[in-house]
């Protein structure tokens, strides 16, 4: 999966990122009345679009995280976590909220993008073998753990890890979908 970056100006960023050793993947596209983007990655190959909105278009009202449907946590995992973390700093002014030892999995660093949530925005950390490329991974807030389980079996998926407790209280599976895609879901409730 690709991460979204909101920015004021999409060729300026694409100089940006290219300097800093990031591949331009698709060219700056318009998308008349809504948007101009481009495709890239950073150095470690996560793919990442940064795009500006058209001022002309309409906000759409959207129910704010932890809504059932909302995106509540990102998680980069990446080939290499401090030059990940300095890339998404010096470009987008991403600050450090904590780094927590994973023990065999190693260090899971907790990042802030400039709201200053008291548990951050999402996490990073050394991807795992089997994962074949550097990637973003999305936690979709459900109802409750137990719910989304039974729903995500008897639509032909799989939990591939959990339930698991995270800290703050919330509970997370992650899964596959009948055609083998990966997503995470989290709830406050099991």
């Amino acid at each position: 999966m690709d991460w979204l970056y909101l920015v004021d100006d999409v060729d300026a960023h694409i100089e940006k990122i290219v300097e800093a050793g990031g591949k331009l993947w698709k060219p700056t596209t318009e998308v008349p009345g809504m948007l101009r983007f481009a495709v890239l990655s950073d150095p470690q190959g996560a793919a990442i679009i940064v795009f500006t909105a058209d001022p002309n278009m309409p906000s759409p009202q959207r129910p704010a995280p932890p809504a059932p449907g909302t995106i509540s946590w990102h998680e980069l995992y990446t080939t290499d976590l401090d030059a990940g973390f300095d890339f998404d700093n010096k470009l987008f002014g991403w600050t450090k909220v904590s780094d927590m030892d994973m023990g065999t999995m190693g260090t899971y660093r907790i990042f802030d993008e400039g709201n200053h949530k008291e548990m951050g925005d999402g996490g990073m950390m050394i991807k795992a073998p089997q994962m074949p490329a550097s990637c973003w991974g999305f936690y979709f807030s459900v109802d409750s753990i137990g719910a989304a389980i039974q729903r995500v079996e008897s639509g032909g998926g799989k939990v591939v890890n959990g339930p698991i407790q995270v800290p703050g209280g919330g509970w997370i599976i992650n899964g596959q979908d009948p055609q083998g895609a990966m997503f995470s879901l989290v709830s406050s409730k099991v």
